[in-house]
């Protein structure tokens, strides 16, 4: 059997799984769980999940999420397709929807410091702003705030770990739930706010493969609570962008 009609055996539950194939696994990944462990063998992952679910059939991260960030995750089911799958992530738009601390109003800004990793006194290296790190870059799109929050747009131009967090906080609005990166930490959330939303690829025929996770309910009552549970319900049926060539 070819490896696409392989493929089409694996059949997207809408929940874990929401697309499959050519080579390509689309999954929706709750909250408390990070992308992948140390090994393949490691049981406390989405990876090792998703594989419980296709028989124990292999398949590798093409981009890594925090334990505590939902949504779009993106899986290669051949290790040789790793690459092109990453390179059209990054030619494409990964776009995150958050809930932060305070107001953000205006036009859509540009947030752009470099991420490294710093030493705390207790020994512990954590992702964070520094002038000797990547260059990384967010745009954030305000949608609805209230005096006490935002409903943000980010989208992320590069892929640094902790990135959307980091520049939240770096301009004084750091997500509800954020316990590394405000102080004192968040506790009204017992995660960080934030939800990988849409990822637009850049597909091999010049058309676009676009993918949206719906919003979980948590984030959803998070929302409601902050008077932006209207705006979060009127985002989510916004359409996806244009899957023809030259669309937005």
């Amino acid at each position: 059997m070819s490896d696409d009609a392989t493929d089409r055996r694996i059949q997207p539950d809408g929940k874990l799984v929401l697309f499959a194939g050519g080579g390509l696994l689309v999954a929706d990944k709750p909250a408390g769980l990070p992308s992948t462990g140390r090994t393949l063998d490691d049981p406390d992952c989405l990876q090792s999940l998703l594989m419980q679910r296709l028989g124990r059939r292999k398949l590798w991260a093409v981009h890594q999420l925090d334990a505590g960030t939902t949504g779009l995750n993106l899986f290669s089911l051949r290790k040789p397709l790793v690459a092109r799958f990453g390179e059209a992530l990054a030619e494409g738009q990964k776009t995150y929807v958050a809930l932060c601390h305070g107001r953000v109003e205006g036009a859509p800004r540009d947030i752009e410091l470099p991420l490294g990793r710093s030493v705390q006194p207790d020994g512990r290296s954590v992702p964070a702003v520094r002038e000797d790190g990547k260059p990384s870059l967010t745009t954030i799109t305000p949608i609805a705030a209230t005096d006490e929050a935002s409903l943000v747009l980010a989208r992320i131009h590069t892929g640094r770990t902790h990135q959307v967090r980091l520049h939240l906080a770096a301009i004084g609005h750091p997500l509800f739930g954020e316990r590394m990166h405000r102080d004192p930490p968040c506790e009204r959330f017992p995660r960080h706010a934030l939800h990988s939303w849409r990822i637009s690829l850049a597909a091999r025929h010049g058309h676009i493969e676009s993918f949206e996770a719906r919003f979980p309910d948590d984030l959803r009552e998070l929302a409601s609570s902050l008077g932006l549970g209207d705006a979060l319900d009127a985002l989510a049926v916004t359409p996806l962008p244009s899957t023809e060539p030259g669309g937005a």
